[in-house]
């Protein structure tokens, strides 16, 4: 009767230790879901947006792509004789 006991309060307190150190990975696991559904369910509302819009990316390429049309404008005015002298800011 004792060892049933003993073993009763054993088992107790694996269960506790098991749940309390294991219970936090089972809280990171829902968090983790809960994250990737709501990522999946932000990708399906952008996908079904099917707005033209550029990425943040996209927009910085053109702006780097702006420097060169600036460069060429005035080599063009350079052509003409109207150089950066003439430009007034």
């Amino acid at each position: 009767m004792l060892r049933a006991c003993y073993r009763r309060l054993a088992v107790r307190w694996y269960a506790a230790w098991h749940k309390a150190k294991f219970g936090q990975a089972q809280c990171f696991d829902q968090l983790e879901r809960r994250v990737d559904y709501a990522e999946g369910r932000a990708d399906s509302l952008s996908i079904a947006d099917q707005s033209d819009k550029p990425s943040l990316a996209d927009e910085i390429a053109a702006l780097e792509g702006a420097d060169a049309i600036d460069d060429e404008l005035e080599q063009m005015k350079k052509a003409l004789g109207k150089g950066s002298a003439g430009k007034e800011d």
